[in-house]
């Protein structure tokens, strides 16, 4: 079924995204278009896909950023949670909504260079800097 609308995905607390070191170029480029918007107001949303084929996990779930026309993968929900966050997000894909969370990423500045990505059912945590 085709995507036709968005909708919140329902968790508890806080999950942390693993794997940004591979997409840190791609997180620049959100962050970069986050700050340029020059707003706390616009929420980084996270876009939750889940990724069948990955040859390393049958059961990854995805998770890409978007920012206004700006859309990259940023890293996984944490193999340990795939299974059931996969089982969890399918209901909504096959009635045509894409999953998604607020994103509040971390890092990217001279002090910490590396980012981090944290992901809640809330709004952001904080604005992102990076690194001028």
């Amino acid at each position: 079924m085709p995507i036709t609308d968005t909708v919140f995905y329902p968790f508890e607390g806080l999950q942390e995204v693993v794997g940004e070191s591979h997409y840190h170029s791609g997180i620049h480029r959100v962050v970069s278009a986050w700050k340029t918007m020059g707003t706390a107001d616009v929420p980084i949303l996270a876009i939750l896909r889940p990724e069948p084929f990955n040859p390393f996990d049958a059961h990854a779930v995805r998770v890409d950023l978007r920012f206004g026309d700006v859309t990259e993968t940023c890293g996984h929900i944490p193999a340990y949670l795939a299974v059931g966050w996969g089982q969890g997000l399918r209901p909504h894909l096959d009635a045509g909504r894409q999953p998604v969370a607020h994103a509040s990423v971390f890092g990217g500045t001279l002090e910490k260079p590396d980012y981090g990505v944290w992901l809640s059912s809330e709004r952001a945590l904080r604005r992102p800097r990076f690194r001028t």
